[in-house]
């Protein structure tokens, strides 16, 4: 009965969802975007849309735990969706969770496809950081290298440099491996 009660979403809700939408990107209106959010979770608590704009206006005022649990939310609601991943990611990398902000990157970058694909630039560029802030550099790498996704011109441009940077720290740590010395 519970997986029957998800489906089922109240219209006042969506209208709700949609109206905090425009508040909150075309007129600024965050706290009036609040407030028709906060009523549609209520009308739907399973409400997978509204939970994860709420919880991006929390991440945003970065209230990290808060968007964090609303994205979790969203996620048992909606578990194969890039987008709630990619924030459960942002969260993690945020809260310095590395490890597990990766495997929510790999898992968001597995269900990305022609729909959600406008989110691969940003999902490319969470992963590429998380990598460096894990000393991974190798890998980075080579996951630059394989960008499968179609990007514009500026977001090759973005990768190619931190593929500079990546570069860099590799030969850094080479040179610092022949020195003998060890960077804290």
């Amino acid at each position: 009965m519970k997986h029957i009660k998800q489906n089922i979403i109240n219209l006042k809700s969506e209208i709700l969802f949609r109206e905090a939408e425009d508040c909150f990107l075309y007129f600024n209106k965050t706290k009036k975007a609040e407030e028709k959010l906060d009523e549609a979770i209520g009308l739907s608590p399973f409400h997978h849309k509204s939970l994860v704009l709420r919880g991006d206006i929390y991440f945003i005022k970065g209230k990290i735990d808060k968007a964090l649990e609303l994205y979790n939310q969203a996620e048992s609601i909606f578990c194969n969706n890039s987008k709630i991943l990619a924030s459960i990611a942002n969260c993690l990398e945020s809260k310095c969770d590395y490890k597990k902000a990766l495997t929510y990157c790999d898992k968001a970058f597995s269900f990305l496809n022609e729909d959600n694909c406008q989110l691969a630039f940003s999902l490319y560029e969470l992963k590429t950081s998380i990598l460096l802030k894990l000393k991974k550099y190798e890998q980075a790498k080579r996951f630059i290298a394989g960008a499968k996704y179609n990007l514009s011109i500026e977001e090759i441009g973005v990768l190619k440099n931190h593929k500079k940077i990546i570069n860099i720290k590799l030969k850094l740590k080479e040179k610092l491996k022949v020195a003998n010395l060890q960077v804290l």
